[in-house]
């Protein structure tokens, strides 16, 4: 995504332009020189208890040898199946969410009977 937001710097409209550049800068600010940070640490909102939970960023690079699909949503969808599938630990919302992530990819997750 990294590589789709710095293409993006170059596209046609002011406002992508903008945003692409914004969203970069943001995320070099967030990572400092790393490759994970925290954007928002979590916070108490109103009186009513409302808590906003922790936003982690974390960049995931390629393995050594990946080819890159043509389109670009596709891609993104490949990558974060991938690194869901190398999550090693796992309950239900990520089961969840990595049975949804196959689903859009087209493809069922191996091992996967349906529901359970």
């Amino acid at each position: 995504m990294v590589d789709e937001l710095d293409g993006l710097k170059e596209a046609g409209k002011q406002r992508a332009r903008w945003r692409a550049s914004h969203t970069l800068g943001l995320l070099d600010e967030t990572l400092a020189g790393s490759t994970f940070g925290i954007l928002r640490r979590a916070a108490l909102v109103s009186q009513d208890g409302e808590v906003h939970g922790e936003v982690n960023v974390e960049i995931v690079l390629d393995p050594p040898g990946h080819a890159r699909l043509p389109i670009p949503d596709d891609e993104i969808i490949d990558r974060a199946v991938a690194i869901s599938a190398a999550c090693r630990t796992r309950g239900p919302a990520v089961d969840l969410r990595h049975r949804a992530a196959h689903a859009r990819a087209g493809r069922r997750p191996e091992g996967d009977e349906g529901s359970r």
